[in-house]
């Protein structure tokens, strides 16, 4: 395994042969294009690259913006699909493994993904089984969030083509939604950017992604706060308001559910 750290307001660097990677990014925001895809991560948002896959990463930022990227042989990279994709998904390390594999921005519970993040920014110098032992925990089910094979066998339809094809509308919704974590965002809107039916898309996305896009939403909002409490002075309040909270009680009523304390006090308590 191999690390990489970046700081910066404005760049532009890519790989022609890029090996499995997991891209990651600390403060900011930055922009992955590849294969025809436009990828941008915010904090708490990842992005895993198959083997051999071309990109070029992009910063344009007035303030500085911090990237990680974790670099991986082919043969971790096999044993880590053969432990999360079907069984009997076969595997390629030179190529994209599987027609499912989506070049998207996935999100994850903040609490799963800073301990690997915290590290990967301190370096080389780390230890390497505590390195060891957070991949080994934590990158399985950030796989499994992109990579989800799985999550089309939910899909109540008969023919194998219209479950590839609602599949592929639902993911294009959810990534509308992750693209819209700080701005006002409807079931319409989602909808309407997967191409189906509010009714159709709220009903399918519940299935592949066990809740509905609306509580999804509000899932990785609440994430995206608890990240920037952690690790930025930014005043709650305009934590609330840039993750697309429209009320200051609401937001605070929403974050202590989930994470059994109010704003302030876990600022508090997981402060760098």
């Amino acid at each position: 395994m191999r690390l990489l750290h970046g700081s910066a307001v404005r760049y532009e660097g890519g790989s022609e042969t890029g090996a499995f990677s997991l891209k990651l990014v600390r403060r900011g925001r930055a922009t992955w294009h590849s294969r025809g895809k436009k990828v941008t991560l915010a904090e708490t948002m990842f992005l895993f690259l198959p083997p051999s896959t071309p990109y070029v990463v992009s910063v344009q930022s007035d303030s500085v913006v911090e990237t990680a990227c974790l670099f991986f042989s082919t043969t971790f990279f096999r044993e880590l699909a053969a432990s999360t994709l079907n069984a009997g998904t076969q595997l390629d390390g030179r190529a994209a493994p599987d027609p499912d594999w989506r070049i998207a921005a996935c999100a994850a519970d903040a609490r799963l993904l800073d301990p690997l993040v915290r590290l990967v920014v301190r370096g080389p110098a780390t230890e390497r089984w505590r390195v060891d032992e957070l991949l080994m925990t934590n990158l399985p089910p950030l796989f499994a969030a992109q990579v989800d094979c799985a999550g089309k066998d939910r899909i109540d339809a008969l023919r194998a083509g219209t479950r590839d094809e609602l599949y592929r509308r639902v993911t294009t919704g959810r990534e509308y939604l992750l693209d819209n974590l700080a701005h006002g965002v409807s079931l319409e809107h989602a909808a309407r950017a997967a191409a189906m039916s509010p009714f159709h898309f709220h009903r399918t996305f519940s299935s592949v992604f066990g809740r509905s896009p609306m509580r999804y939403l509000s899932e990785r909002r609440l994430e995206r706060a608890a990240f920037l409490l952690s690790h930025s002075r930014v005043p709650v309040t305009e934590i609330c308001l840039s993750t697309g909270f429209e009320s200051l009680g609401s937001f605070i009523k929403a974050f202590t559910k989930r994470f059994g304390r109010s704003p302030r006090r876990y600022r508090l308590g997981n402060a760098d």
